[in-house]
């Protein structure tokens, strides 16, 4: 780093080799024990911040997409999206949107019901009733996160309630790209099998993307959108940007 001392520098690198070189200091990150300005991969900022343990301070650094750990942690996300369509500002949407001319329509992402852990009977709302395809695409709606905290006992406890509803639970790791990690059960398989499975999906999703990546898990329902000639399913992923 000695030959680009107090020079402008701009390092192009995979998110995890850049994780393993920095260190965050205060709110601030530092490679090599130089200063760092900002990141553009907001994944390596995300990575970088749990590997650490460690917040970053937005007044000393900028990090291109300030949402970044909604952009990293899909559990995020989703906790996010259900927090705005509960707000003032979301229920305001659909009269702003008439007054400027067109209809406002949340495609559905207002009625996304978080499963809690430990949660007793479940309310279908007073909106749905109870024929059996109500009641499905109802559940088809349902998400939950599983921490490392919550550990392989929590994904497998997660496993067993999306069963007892009749749905099929899909696994999607924080921290990762291009779908990489993302682990589903397969309807009929042994429990002790799937398990086996995610251990080793964890062992890849480490070696390929360093200690930051992996838990959180956003569990949600395989969506039956389309399939491919080879019986592959299509999934629906949401970014999140902010000005």
């Amino acid at each position: 780093m000695t030959q680009h001392k107090n020079k402008p520098m701009v390092l192009l690198g995979y998110s995890r080799d850049i994780m393993e070189c920095c260190k965050i200091n205060n709110g601030q990150e530092y490679l090599f024990g130089r200063r760092i300005n900002g990141f553009v991969n907001d994944r390596a900022a995300f990575n970088l911040s749990k590997k650490e343990n460690k917040t970053l301070d937005y007044k000393k650094t900028h990090v291109m997409n300030i949402t970044f750990e909604e952009g990293a942690n899909k559990l995020s996300a989703f906790l996010a999206r259900e927090e705005f369509h509960s707000s003032t500002d979301a229920k305001s949407l659909p009269d702003l949107a008439k007054k400027r001319g067109f209809i406002y329509d949340a495609c559905g992402l207002d009625k996304i019901y978080h499963f809690k852990k430990n949660e007793g009977g479940l309310s279908f709302g007073s909106n749905i009733s109870y024929n059996d395809l109500d009641v499905a695409d109802y559940r088809m709606r349902y998400f939950r996160g599983v921490t490392e905290d919550d550990g392989i006992n929590g994904v497998m406890r997660t496993l067993t309630d999306f069963k007892n509803l009749g749905i099929n639970p899909l696994y999607k790791p924080s921290g990762t790209g291009q779908g990489k990690g993302i682990i589903g059960y397969n309807p009929g398989e042994l429990e002790a099998n799937f398990k086996h499975r995610f251990y080793e999906n964890l062992d890849k999703i480490k070696k390929e993307f360093g200690k930051g990546a992996g838990y959180p898990f956003l569990v949600m329902p395989v969506l039956n959108l389309a399939k491919t000639d080879l019986n592959e399913v299509y999934d629906m992923r949401f970014v999140i940007y902010k000005k």
